[in-house]
């Protein structure tokens, strides 16, 4: 059973960036980009791409894949639209791709706040920024 068209937005301050998760969806059949430029632009879209600094900003009911560069920073009421967090350093195609068909089916890929009770706020500190691509140096660093 072929997929339906899929309309996804994407909203990150790094044009760079930006156009090159514009490039990566674009390459998928059955994904249709939008070009907006304003976050209340993506009413009527099936999931938005965007960075951290967006999630505040995007309509109610839209599934997010966020992208950021670390560990997910205080986050709004609009948790539950978060289907997948996506590290930038390491992101590959294969991995934007998927996490925006899983979005739309309304899968949820990663869970910004899943803790094991028995392990401590270091522990999942280490394990999200192991998770996220940081080698032991780099963790040992930050605090």
């Amino acid at each position: 059973m072929p997929r339906s068209l899929l309309k996804v937005a994407v909203f990150d301050e790094n044009e760079i960036f930006r156009r090159g998760l514009r490039t990566c969806l674009r390459e998928e059949p059955g994904i249709e980009v939008a070009e907006t430029e304003l976050p209340f632009e993506a009413v009527g879209r099936d999931v938005a791409v965007i960075s951290e600094r967006f999630i505040g900003e995007m309509p109610f009911g839209l599934r997010l894949v966020v992208c950021s560069e670390g560990s997910p920073s205080a986050l709004t009421q609009q948790d539950r639209q978060i289907a997948a967090f996506l590290p930038r350093r390491t992101l590959r195609s294969e991995q934007l791709v998927a996490a925006v068909w899983a979005a739309a089916a309304g899968l949820q890929v990663a869970t910004l706040r899943e803790t094991r009770s028995d392990l401590d706020d270091r522990s999942v500190s280490v394990l999200r920024m192991l998770a996220l691509g940081h080698n032991t140096h780099e963790i040992s660093k930050i605090g």
